[in-house]
């Protein structure tokens, strides 16, 4: 059985990412991508636009003027995956690279999942990029070794989830809405697969070392 798959992917000003994160979308295999527009004042739109004659699935633009929720990346997102119309969704970031192998994994057996995820700081200085460096290092080791002793979900990675885990957990107004979310999947039982052996890249700033690594039953909340 073939699941249809919808891209969520809120966007704020990220001209300077976007050509790299949309070129590795081109063919990945959608059959949606819903974009929200958050308060833009730079040429994010017309890199959309651009996109949508190129892409082989449809490009949905929503457009955010005005924030209401106090945590503004978990309120686009929000607003990104209520959207969509698919029966599995994944929250996508403007400014990643991604492997397009994430699209591709057989969602019969599981209910939501999670893929690795190291950082390249694009527009950082030498130093920001070998921080960034010593940072994948310590993420592959959590990776590889807390998933394999505990079967728990890792915290900040990359994520794909069937609609009804979202009906059921939903995304709240915190800070690291996608910790809080995988931590209430897990919580209530749903089916989940960590897929390590495919990376993508996230091209905007680097974070901080223990955001970077801790799995998500340790991650700070608001």
């Amino acid at each position: 059985m073939d699941f249809t798959i919808s891209g969520a992917m809120p966007i704020h000003n990220e001209e300077a990412f976007l050509p790299y994160t949309l070129a590795t979308l081109v063919d990945a295999g959608l059959n949606e991508l819903v974009v929200v527009l958050d308060r833009c004042s730079d040429k994010s739109e017309a890199i959309i636009d651009k996109f949508a004659l190129k892409a082989n699935y449809p490009i949905r633009k929503f457009v955010v003027e005005k924030r209401k929720w106090k945590h503004r990346t978990a309120e686009v997102f929000n607003i990104a995956i209520k959207n969509t119309e698919s029966e599995v969704i994944y929250p996508l970031g403007g400014d990643c690279m991604y492997d397009t192998r994430i699209f591709e994994i057989d969602w019969r057996p599981i209910d939501f999942a999670t893929f690795s995820l190291i950082d390249y700081d694009l527009l950082g200085d030498q130093w920001r990029k070998i921080r960034a460096n010593i940072i994948n290092v310590y993420r592959k080791i959590v990776q590889l070794g807390y998933t394999r002793m505990t079967r728990k979900p890792l915290f900040h990675q990359v994520q794909g989830f069937k609609r009804q885990v979202f009906k059921s957990v939903g995304i709240h107004d915190v800070y690291h809405e996608d910790t809080v979310f995988t931590r209430e999947a897990n919580r209530k039982g749903f089916r989940y697969r960590f897929f390590p052996q495919f990376t993508s890249v996230h091209l905007g700033g680097t974070q901080d070392l223990m955001d970077a690594v801790l799995p998500f039953d340790s991650a700070k909340k608001s």
